[in-house]
């Protein structure tokens, strides 16, 4: 340990301490001394590994205090939302108990009845328990309770395990980025990825997913450190892909073919044979297309089953699905999956004051992502060709492909679309903080037109469900609302295009 380590060490153990016994004591309302035992000790072990993990990255300072602020930040607000959501949330069971998400109250109901059981952990990947169907988050939580937490269910013990998790991949996310892209942007990226809604609020529940976010921030600098150590990189990368199976192999199999895309991205400019680079590349596009082939089945299966309990769920979906032919059914409910969880109605529709809030954050972190993210095909143009180029482009195809079969899996889910997207969390950041800055360098009017057609999409529908929320006495259907933001938006874009060739005749 180094000179800086030595000197953090007391700061480690007196935060671990001192927040195991604030963190006990809120949580359980009385002090307790296994509580603040185990919570200090998990606390502890938290701190010293994000120390290890941003003295391993050679990251500055503020990069570390970032990782500890992405695990209190998460921390906080489970147990924050655990206190509240029996009082301020719904009736439901999860709600009552404490639980943001249905998978986490089911998932850590039966890790703890796994823990207490005395079966072998290997007992979370078989059949036996239903709440998690690939047994990681199942085994990784009962481990916890049986060592930390034997006498009583404590959840807020997992909610430091999720904290952790996402807080670890802060320093290898800047590291990873700050080589390929800059110092700047890598730091912009780091703060959306702390601070975006979803992926608090998954941080800050008993979920998988961050779990599986940490892991793939893991795995992304280990690609960018390859070419300096190739074998370790290589072992590294190996375990990490198979620790995120342990999780999720529906998961880890898209991380590993977005890992090797961009590993080969940048490895292929040593190769010197065109045969060969043309030969890697046919080879992936087959892997991909069987791959397409092979889960189209379960796909549909599942994409219509979720369609239809979006629309059971929902009276005003059915509503729409009677005026829409059958074809355009699952098209729609895609598009509208992309625009989950949707501002206008956050912000309108009627529900208990807490939920509004929890609604309104998750929208407005996508709806800030959304014109980012839109902008890349517009300035892509001012990127030279090179590794940077490729890698955004590689980047944005691969967000938008698992976007939309996310969303298409989801079917519409108001929760399942944001949380499938959100496990792309560090490629979704990088693109993010290079559009913001591309944008902002050049003063590119197409971003503003972008900015403008979101606010006219927010602005109708903002109005359209007001109305149906408050009885404004305007009766226009939902695809008059549709048609009029995107004639709104045409004559936007088209207008930009016109006064951009008049220009480029000009200059030319």
């Amino acid at each position: 340990m180094n000179r800086v380590g030595w000197k953090a060490a007391p700061v480690v153990v007196i935060s671990a301490v001192g927040g195991g016994f604030l963190l006990s004591g809120l949580a359980e309302g009385r002090f307790s001394l296994q509580g603040w035992a185990g919570s200090t000790a998990l606390l502890g072990l938290s701190g010293i590994l994000l120390g290890l993990f941003w003295h391993m990255t050679a990251s500055p300072r503020w990069v570390g205090w970032a990782a500890v602020t992405a695990l209190f930040l998460r921390l906080m607000i489970g147990v924050g939302l655990s206190l509240v959501l029996p009082v301020w949330g719904h009736e439901s069971e999860v709600s009552q108990a404490g639980y943001l998400f249905f998978d986490a109250f089911t998932r850590d109901r039966q890790a703890w009845q796994l823990a207490q059981s005395g079966n072998s952990l290997l007992a979370a990947f078989t059949n036996e328990f239903s709440g998690d169907q690939y047994g990681g988050m199942l085994a990784a939580s009962a481990l916890i309770y049986r060592l930390f937490s034997p006498d009583v269910h404590r959840p807020y013990l997992i909610l430091i395990f999720t904290a952790f998790a996402m807080a670890a991949a802060v320093p290898f996310l800047y590291g990873a980025i700050s080589r390929y892209f800059g110092s700047a942007t890598a730091a912009l990226a780091v703060w959306i990825y702390l601070l975006y809604p979803e992926g608090v609020l998954l941080g800050a529940s008993q979920m998988r997913d961050p779990i599986l976010i940490g892991l793939g921030g893991v795995a992304f600098w280990l690609v960018s450190r390859w070419q300096d150590a190739p074998r370790r990189a290589t072992v590294g990368l190996g375990l990490v892909v198979l620790l995120t199976a342990a999780f999720s192999y529906l998961v880890a199999l898209p991380l590993a073919g977005i890992l090797f895309l961009w590993w080969w991205l940048e490895y292929s400019a040593r190769i010197q044979r065109v045969n060969i680079r043309r030969l890697v590349w046919f080879f992936v596009a087959v892997v991909g297309v069987l791959v397409l082939v092979a889960m189209a089945a379960w796909l549909r299966e599942t994409a219509l089953w979720d369609a239809r309990l979006t629309e059971a769920g929902s009276g005003k979906i059915q509503a729409l699905f009677a005026a829409l032919p059958d074809p355009l059914e699952l098209p729609f409910l895609v598009v509208y999956g992309l625009l989950q969880p949707v501002l206008p109605a956050a912000l309108f529709d009627p529900s208990k004051p807490l939920w509004t809030v929890i609604s309104t954050l998750r929208s407005l972190g996508w709806y800030v992502l959304l014109p980012l993210l839109a902008y890349i095909p517009f300035g892509i143009r001012f990127q030279p060709k090179g590794l940077q180029r490729h890698l955004i482009v590689l980047s944005f195809l691969i967000i938008l492909g698992w976007s939309l079969l996310s969303s298409f899996r989801a079917g519409g889910d108001l929760w399942d679309n944001p949380r499938y997207r959100t496990l792309l969390l560090p490629w979704l950041a990088i693109l993010a903080a290079w559009a913001y800055f591309t944008a902002r360098q050049q003063r590119d009017r197409w971003f503003v037109r972008l900015l403008a057609c979101e606010g006219i999409f927010l602005l109708t529908f903002g109005i359209w469900y007001a109305n149906r929320s408050f009885r404004l006495g305007l009766n226009l259907s939902f695809f008059e609302v549709a048609g009029v933001t995107a004639l709104l938006c045409g004559l936007v874009l088209a207008s930009g295009y016109w006064v951009e060739r008049r220009r480029a005749v000009k200059t030319g």
